[in-house]
């Protein structure tokens, strides 16, 4: 009697660990998800140089597989050369429990683009934290 319970909490502990295993798992995804989508957004911006809508930003986060709950900054950084570089955050939303009702984590996902010589004009981002669903 003795060794089989002795199993179960073995059973238990390795079910402890195999959902821990697997919570890492979701998460490396997730933010893998994310690093392309402001990957796409940064060649967006170097790739334009000059007008990018809301449309177009918004179709490439989404091919990108970003979260509809993420949050994307876009901020313009002048330098004195007359050129500006543009930061590219995006707030990777990460809830423990499904629909967030234990804790939500918001990791910062950045990056910068090359100088650009002209102001890229984007709609309504430019310096302001936007909801990607009400982007979309």
């Amino acid at each position: 009697m003795k060794e089989a319970i002795g199993g179960t909490y073995m059973l238990y502990l390795m079910a402890f660990f195999m959902i821990i295993y697997i919570f890492f798992l979701a998460a490396i995804m997730m933010y893998a998800q994310a690093y392309k989508a402001k990957n796409a957004t940064i060649e967006l911006l170097e790739r334009t140089e000059e007008h990018v809508t809301s449309e177009q930003l918004c179709s490439v986060l989404m091919e990108n597989g970003a979260n509809p709950n993420s949050v994307v900054v876009i901020d313009r950084h002048p330098t004195n050369l007359g050129k500006s570089y543009y930061s590219v955050t995006i707030y990777m939303r990460l809830s423990i429990l499904p629909n967030g009702i234990a804790m939500n984590f918001d990791i910062p996902i950045g990056g910068e683009t090359k100088l650009i010589s002209d102001e890229i004009i984007v709609d309504a981002a430019t310096g302001d934290a936007l909801q990607i669903s009400s982007l979309c």
